[in-house]
């Protein structure tokens, strides 16, 4: 999705949501925080510390009312979607956070396969931009 996701929505839908193509790219990549919280998040549950979850559920609700709204101003619509596609790594912290208080950390393994994942990212975008499509965000810059 983060590849091609873009032709995704250029293929399926009509042009009036063609400004959609480069906005999917971003927000299919920043499900990776949330994938990686999600794999911590049922330990702490199981250790009965579910405040780790509700205060990051909180920083993200103070994350989107606070830093969208100046994304928005700052950066335009880029801004705004690259926020909002981010707005789980406040989920993220919290929950590395309460698993390295209960010494279940799993951030070697997070830094391990977020690597890989940008090492396949890149591989894969370079070899979209030589065979001749373009960048996926190239719609909203």
């Amino acid at each position: 999705m983060v590849v091609f996701g873009d032709y995704l929505i250029l293929i399926l839908y009509d042009q009036r949501y063609h400004a959609a193509a480069g906005m999917l790219p971003i927000l299919s990549l920043g499900i990776w925080p949330l994938l990686l919280s999600t794999t911590g998040a049922p330990c702490l549950l199981a250790l009965g510390r579910p405040l780790y979850a509700a205060v990051g559920n909180c920083l993200k609700l103070i994350y989107m009312i606070g830093i969208v709204p100046l994304s928005f101003q700052a950066f335009g619509i880029l801004g705004t979607v690259t926020a909002v596609a981010f707005n789980d790594l406040a989920v993220y912290m919290s929950t590395s956070y309460g698993l390295g208080r209960e010494q279940l950390s799993l951030l070697k393994q997070d830094f391990v396969v977020t690597v890989f994942l940008l090492m396949l990212l890149a591989i894969s975008l370079q070899i979209r931009y030589m065979l001749g499509f373009g960048w996926p965000m190239q719609t909203l810059l």
